[in-house]
């Protein structure tokens, strides 16, 4: 593991898996989804990933005079209080 990281540049990969992906119309320029997401992190000496945090990612979706679908807005919601996503 510690060659293919090095590879990479760096000691430590960081794996996130997002789920069920749920899209409510709020109105014709407005999408809200909700993901279940998990991320793992794992160090060159470590064997297996481990969990590092779940959460809830909710995002808001505009469509733009150009007809144009972008974010406008994300937010994490994690499900251990104090729990803070950074980069590792």
């Amino acid at each position: 593991m510690a060659g293919i990281l090095n590879d990479l540049g760096d000691d430590r990969q960081a794996r996130h898996f997002e789920s069920n992906t749920l899209l409510h119309a709020q109105d014709k320029d407005t999408v809200i989804g909700k993901t279940t997401l998990l991320v793992t992190i794992q160090w060159a000496d470590m064997e297996v990933p481990n969990l590092d945090y779940t959460a809830v990612l909710k995002a808001t979706f505009a469509r733009g005079t150009d007809n144009v679908w972008r974010f406008s807005r994300l937010t994490l919601i994690t499900d251990t209080p104090g729990t803070q996503a950074r980069a590792r």
